[in-house]
């Protein structure tokens, strides 16, 4: 059932999906972005290979045998942002802590241990990096023979979030993938329905094992029409016991990045203002020295979760501009990432405020 998928709509070994949206959805959920080192394992893939270099991401291409090695070079070995190595789940050719994201399509069903590959590839990542896969549903997921390997074939999502979790991942997520699958060819009874999920998860920064847990207040908010800024604000302000009638009005216009201008993501300002309510200075011989560093602190652990503090950056698309804002909400993009986003950052703001307060003066 492993096959390589190209642009377009894909149909080999009768399964046929919309690759090219599989493609934008994995690069999407791997938050990668230009000049990041990323791994595409799926082995027979060129697809997620073509859309890490379409994003800027040096990528290294792993491929099983010298024939499908061959095959990526002749397509890809003139680009300089490639590397190409031969090896498969269980013997990955990567040294441990040295990518920013590892993408794998449908990768785990050809091995005979998935749980150990999971941690293998985990442990590829740096801090803060990203293992994305994408595989069939067990229930769903059929073959042209209609045999037994129709039952077997596949994974539930359950046992892939557990995975994520073994492997020492934070912040796992196992969704919808987003794409159409129909397994067709040799069924008597016709075309039959298959589904595909998308499984995530981060590697923990620093040792922080909470660094990823999202704020239900903030998400709860964010979900109810708050926006991102006022969502992580509230939520702050009512667990810090601040009461202001200034809040959440003072945060709007740095909602969705600085008022759709491209600016800081609006959680990340909503955060960093949930920090000034406790340490933000009330004169003007006042210290500024513990907001700085804990806003420096938030900004650079936020980084490394999402890759960068600015909107369009995270969201792949500028609010600002029409038909990027269209395709940024339309295509479920803001509805995917920004409530736990929102969730993340309040969190992440309070772990450190509690945290500041426990350090010797």
């Amino acid at each position: 059932m492993s096959t390589s998928f190209s642009a377009g709509a894909e149909s080999a070994n009768g399964l046929t999906f919309d690759a090219a949206a599989l493609r934008d959805r994995v690069c999407e959920a791997a938050m990668v972005r230009p000049g990041d080192l990323a791994a595409d394992a799926s082995s027979n893939s060129v697809c997620l290979t073509q859309g890490l270099l379409a994003r800027g991401v040096k990528t290294l291409a792993v491929a099983p045998s010298q024939g499908p090695l061959e095959h990526l070079k002749a397509q890809f070995g003139a680009n300089n942002s490639m590397d190409f190595r031969q090896g498969a789940l269980g013997a990955l050719p990567i040294e441990d802590a040295s990518l920013d994201a590892i993408l794998a399509d449908r990768a785990l069903l050809g091995t005979e241990r998935p749980a150990a590959a999971v941690a293998e590839m985990a442990a590829k990542l740096k801090p803060g990096g990203r293992l994305v896969l994408t595989e069939l549903d067990r229930r769903t997921c059929g073959c042209p023979d209609g045999g037994r390997q129709a039952q077997d074939a596949g994974f539930s999502r359950a046992e892939v979030a557990r995975w994520l979790r073994e492997a020492g991942l934070n912040g796992e997520s196992v969704e919808d993938a987003g794409v159409s699958c129909c397994v067709e060819a040799g069924r008597p009874d016709g075309p039959q329905g298959a589904s595909m999920f998308l499984a995530r998860g981060f590697r923990p920064v620093e040792g922080r094992s909470d660094a990823y847990d999202a704020h239900p207040r903030a998400q709860e908010l964010f979900q109810s029409g708050w926006f991102c800024a006022e969502s992580v604000l509230m939520a702050m302000a009512r667990e810090l016991g601040v009461e202001d009638a200034a809040i959440p009005a003072i945060s709007t216009c740095f909602c969705g990045g600085y008022a759709r201008t491209s600016g800081p993501c609006g959680a990340v300002s909503g955060a960093l203002m949930g920090v000034g309510l406790i340490h933000g200075r009330t004169d003007p011989k006042g210290p500024a020295e513990a907001a700085y560093t804990l806003a420096k602190r938030f900004t650079d652990a936020f980084s490394n979760i999402y890759g960068s503090i600015y909107c369009t950056e995270i969201l792949g698309g500028s609010l600002g501009d029409p038909q990027q804002r269209e395709a940024v909400m339309g295509g479920g993009v803001l509805q995917r990432t920004c409530p736990t986003l929102c969730g993340r950052a309040a969190s992440l703001a309070l772990r450190l405020l509690r945290e500041y307060e426990k350090e010797p003066a």
